[in-house]
């Protein structure tokens, strides 16, 4: 789903002229797989 969202993204800013922030979206998809393996009790993530 992540995969689509930044496919999709990356042709709206283009048609739209805008920049993509590919660093933004790395890191962003970065800390949902961090959340994603966190055990169910955790307190923090970093």
């Amino acid at each position: 789903m992540c995969d689509l969202f930044n496919d999709i993204a990356k042709n709206v800013a283009c048609s739209m002229n805008f920049k993509y922030n590919e660093i933004e979206a790395n890191n962003s998809l970065k800390f949902l797989k961090d959340v994603h393996i966190l055990p169910k009790d955790a307190k923090e993530i970093y």
